[in-house]
């Protein structure tokens, strides 16, 4: 989902803007037979390691407003036989959801059935201590894999360890979707089939 402010905002109007338009992204996807849709906790609020560091609201009235936002978008999708894949961001764009260990925390305070968790290699390969060994813990609510460097342009163009990722993917026989979610350092005709070779090398 892309919009100026997501289901985590500061701001109540926009947090229900945000949840509306979740729920409508939602139904188009279960028309066209797809998997859910993405969203972060927010992008761009705040981070606690930017000024003015500490947040206009409380841990407790964070968890509070997540855990009913996801519950709203949860129900829709049920509803629509698709799922909510839940984004941990890295921390200077999201002060609420920065790991794979804290999302996974979420979806089982949640324990819905529609809400899932997606792992973005960009965002773990600055939050993660250990790729691989953070993907095998969160292998219960995992649903989808965002793939891009360290410097966002596609696989094989700065300093990721993408052995260590997809080894562990490997090994938990995850069944979802990896997409690119980077830029393209030159024409795609040539660039995909020589950044998906590299990533096939890992694997």
């Amino acid at each position: 989902v892309i919009m100026l402010h997501f289901i985590g905002d500061f701001d109540k109007h926009k947090r229900n803007d945000a949840l509306a338009n979740m729920k409508s992204l939602l139904s188009v996807i279960g028309e066209l037979g797809g998997l859910g849709a993405v969203t972060p906790a927010a992008y761009g609020l705040h981070s606690r390691h930017l000024p003015p560091f500490d947040p206009p609201r409380s841990d407790a009235e964070t968890q509070t407003i997540l855990h009913d936002a996801l519950n709203q978008v949860g129900n829709h999708a049920k509803a629509n036989g698709v799922h909510v894949l839940l984004e941990p961001l890295n921390r200077y764009e999201d002060y609420m959801l920065n790991t794979l260990e804290q999302g996974v925390a979420m979806c089982r305070t949640l324990n819905h059935p529609s809400v899932k968790l997606m792992g973005d290699l960009f965002h773990m390969s600055i939050e993660e201590q250990d790729m691989g060994k953070s993907i095998i813990a969160a292998k219960d609510h995992l649903a989808h894999i965002h793939v891009a460097d360290s410097n966002r342009f596609e696989p094989g163009q700065a300093h990721t360890d993408f052995a260590n990722p997809l080894k562990a993917l490997k090994s938990i026989g995850f069944k979802g979707s990896l997409a690119y979610e980077c830029r393209l350092k030159s024409d795609a005709a040539d660039t995909l089939p020589r950044s998906t070779a590299y990533l096939k090398g890992f694997m």
